[in-house]
C-alpha cells in the first residue's frame, strides 16, 4: 500500500522548496492533496481506430517530412554506429566499443500515426528505437468516473510495436495526473507498467514529458523522481502537491531517459535540418554515446 505523505512533511517541504510563481501563495496550513491510490485504469474504449484518434489530435505545423527522416536514417545505417532501444543503451553503459552508441528515443505527443510510420521505415532499415506513449495525451484515452478509460487502438499499436521489435516506454506527465485527476503518482505508474504487461509488453523506462503547465509554474516533470535531487510541493487551490521523495525504481521502472550516460544529445527540437543531424554524428568519435530525441508530431 502507499503511504500519504505526512502533513509535517509537506509543510517542511512547502518552507524550503515551494517554487516561485506558484498558482497560490504558500500559506503555512495547507492541506495535502487526497491523491487517488487505485484502481487507475478501466476496461480500454474500443470504439475508434487508430487513424480516427489520430485524425482528431490537436493540429501541429510539421517542420519535417519523410524524406528527412530517411536522410536521417540512412546516417544512423553507417556500420560505424550501433544504433539501440534506451533500455539495451542502458544495460551497456560500461562496455567499449569502437562504434558510436546511439540510444534513438520517440517521445509521441500527439499523432500516434506517425509513430508508427516512422517505426516502419526504422524496421525496413534494420533499426530499433524507443517509443515513449504519453499517459496524458489526447489519443491515450479519458479519465472517466476517476479511472483512466485508454483507447483500445493506441493498446493495439503498442502491441504492433512490440512485436516489430521496438521497445515500449511510459512518457510521464505525473504533475498532470495529480492536479487534473488526483492520481497519486507512484500508483499510477504502476499500474500502467502492470497494465502493458497484461499487453505482453515488458516496460522498463520512462521518459519525462516538458508540458506547458508544468513548465509555466516553474516546475520540472524529472523532479518526480528523488533521483534528479529536487524535493518540495506545489500549492494549487489550497492543495499541496508533494514531489521528489521517491525514487525511479519505486515507479516500476528501472531507468529514466535523462539519467542514460550520454556524451552528446540531438533532438528535432532543436530545429537542426537532417543533413545538420547527420554531420553533427558523423563528427563524433568512435565510443561516443549520444541520444537523439525524435518527436513523431514535427514530421510529416
Amino acid at each position: 500500500m502507499i503511504k500519504k505523505t505526512p502533513l509535517l512533511v509537506v509543510l517542511a517541504a512547502l518552507l524550503h522548496g515551494i517554487p516561485a510563481g506558484a498558482a497560490d501563495s504558500a500559506p503555512a496550513t495547507a492541506t495535502p492533496a487526497a491523491l487517488k491510490t487505485g484502481p487507475c485504469f478501466g476496461e480500454p474504449d474500443n470504439t475508434k481506430t487508430l487513424v480516427e484518434i489520430d485524425a482528431e489530435d490537436r493540429p501541429h505545423r510539421e517542420s519535417y517530412n519523410r524524406d528527412d527522416y530517411r536522410k536521417l536514417l540512412t546516417e544512423l545505417s553507417n556500420p560505424r554506429y550501433e544504433v539501440l532501444p534506451l533500455r539495451d543503451f542502458d544495460q551497456h553503459a560500461d562496455s567499449t566499443t569502437d562504434k558510436v552508441v546511439v540510444a534513438l528515443r520517440h517521445d509521441i505527443d500527439s499523432h500516434p500515426l506517425r509513430a508508427l510510420r516512422m517505426a516502419e521505415l526504422e524496421k525496413e532499415l534494420g533499426i530499433r528505437s524507443t517509443f515513449f506513449i504519453l499517459h496524458s495525451a489526447n489519443y491515450y484515452g479519458t479519465v472517466k468516473d476517476g479511472v483512466m478509460i485508454r483507447n483500445g487502438a493506441v493498446d493495439k499499436l503498442a502491441k504492433q510495436l512490440n512485436d516489430m521489435g521496438f521497445e515500449i516506454g511510459i512518457h510521464r506527465d505525473l504533475f498532470n495526473m495529480m492536479w487534473k485527476h488526483q492520481f497519486e503518482p507512484r500508483a499510477f505508474m504502476n499500474e500502467e507498467v502492470a497494465y502493458y504487461k497484461t499487453l505482453g509488453i515488458p516496460v522498463v523506462g520512462s521518459a519525462a514529458h516538458g508540458d506547458q503547465t508544468t513548465i509555466s509554474r516553474k516546475l520540472n516533470e524529472k523532479w518526480i523522481y528523488s533521483d534528479f535531487g529536487k524535493t518540495g510541493a506545489y500549492v494549487l487551490e489550497g492543495k499541496a502537491y508533494p514531489y521528489g521523495e521517491f525514487p525511479r525504481k519505486d515507479f516500476g521502472v528501472a531507468y529514466d531517459a535523462y539519467l542514460l550516460k550520454t556524451n552528446a544529445y540531438i533532438s528535432d527540437i532543436q530545429r537542426k535540418s537532417p543533413e545538420e543531424m547527420a554531420s553533427t554524428l558523423a563528427k563524433l568519435p568512435p565510443g561516443s554515446r549520444v541520444q537523439i530525441l525524435i518527436h513523431p508530431e514535427h514530421w510529416q
